[in-house]
């Protein structure tokens, strides 16, 4: 609504409103895993239309491999838990855990897929002509919320700081 003069408004009524919905002192922390394939924009166009199907096949393998081999750990999580809680960037992604340690497990799963891929162990067809790859890891723990079945908050920032600030393929822990 214009006004011929502006006048600022009071906002302590929506503000306690707001603050009673968000609850941002008891917001629990989140442990988010970055995957980033290594110097994606580096292979042929081709190639680049294949690596998101190898990046799910591996991560739907991964997530198989927690459930099953370590259920203890993965007691509270499903397939469509850990899928749901997935968010991609195309060339990788960041998945949501409750703790540090969640997030390490599954890299290191991870890892032990993509080094079977490597290895010519599983799809080696398309190992043959998509090549080698190289993943990116980081994992960082901070707030985390959702919105409209999205994900937002500082973990996933920070997250994707550490991430496009480094230049080699390791494994980054905030």
């Amino acid at each position: 609504i214009f006004e011929k003069t502006n006048v600022v408004p009071d906002e302590t009524e929506m503000l306690a409103e707001l603050e009673k919905c968000i609850d941002i002192k008891n917001m629990n922390s989140k442990s988010v895993l970055g995957l980033d394939i290594y110097q994606y924009s580096s292979y042929g166009e081709f190639e680049q239309m294949l690596i998101p199907f190898l990046f799910k096949t591996i991560l739907t393998t991964t997530i198989d491999l927690c459930i099953d081999n370590h259920p203890f750990i993965f007691q509270k999580y499903n397939r469509e838990k850990i899928e749901k809680s997935f968010i991609s960037t195309g060339d990788g992604g960041f998945l949501i855990f409750d703790t540090p340690l969640h997030s390490l497990l599954f890299a290191c799963n991870y890892a032990i897929t993509l080094r079977i891929y490597n290895a010519f162990h599983f799809y080696p067809r398309l190992r043959k002509i998509i090549g080698g790859i190289s993943t990116r890891y980081a994992i960082t723990y901070d707030h985390v919320y959702s919105y409209n079945d999205n994900h937002y908050g500082r973990a996933i920032i920070n997250n994707a700081r550490i991430l496009s600030r480094d230049s080699l393929n390791r494994c980054l822990i905030d």
